[in-house]
């Protein structure tokens, strides 16, 4: 009950953002469009507490743009039948990286794909299989991400996982691995996965996962120290 009242008042003010399905457009514009409620949020508050988005609750312009793209072709893998707005897209990504060679682009359904998929890339680019997560991470269900995330509830029962995925301290503040004052937690946990790395070998090390996830955990729970 406690939680109802502060999700619902002290984060929206309205039942209708607790209880209601309300599209994502209506959640950030609030009153102002039709169906919102109060003076709306901003993109970053409705995605951190993850509004539901409904069919039924989804602006008409997205629904016209699914169904475009539904009609261009009846398979979605890319490797099988490309399209103009998935190449178009990957384009677009490829002008934004900040890299010099010429850059390529997978788009994935989900976060564990993409981890997967990020792990097989580097591995087999680099020859090399060790992989770097932190303490407190997640990042998913499936195999490869299992062994990678911290908590054991999601992989028990499931093993052996992969032996090569390595667990560097994270900047947690209130709980500093290093044990240093909360100002210095940062440099200090920085100073902890280098050496960590570096007992490892440098040489065996494909990724590491640990620059990719800036609040850790499922829906983003720890804010790292700076």
């Amino acid at each position: 009950d406690q939680g109802r009242e502060t999700f619902r008042y002290d984060t929206f003010g309205s039942e209708a953002f607790f209880g209601n399905t309300i599209g994502l457009h209506q959640a950030i514009e609030g009153a102002k469009v039709p169906g919102g409620v109060g003076a709306g949020v901003s993109p970053n508050t409705a995605l951190k507490v993850g509004l539901k988005v409904d069919a039924d609750a989804l602006p008409k312009t997205v629904v016209d743009a699914i169904k475009r793209q539904a009609e261009l072709s009846t398979h979605t893998c890319i490797m099988v039948v490309g399209n103009e707005p998935y190449i178009d897209l990957a384009e677009r990504l490829n002008a934004l990286n900040p890299v010099e060679q010429p850059a390529k682009t997978i788009l994935a359904n989900s976060g564990a794909e993409a981890v997967e998929n990020a792990v097989k890339i580097a591995r087999y680019a680099t020859g090399r299989p060790g992989v770097v997560v932190v303490e407190h991470a997640f990042h998913g269900r499936t195999f490869m991400t299992m062994a990678m995330t911290a908590k054991d509830v999601y992989s028990k029962g499931y093993g052996p996982l992969d032996q090569n995925v390595h667990r560097v301290p994270f900047a947690y503040p209130y709980r500093c691995a290093a044990d240093a004052p909360y100002d210095d937690c940062g440099s200090a946990c920085a100073d902890l996965a280098i050496a960590h790395m570096r007992e490892t070998g440098p040489e065996t090390i494909a990724a590491a996962e640990w620059t990719g996830e800036q609040l850790l955990g499922e829906g983003g729970f720890v804010v790292p120290a700076a």
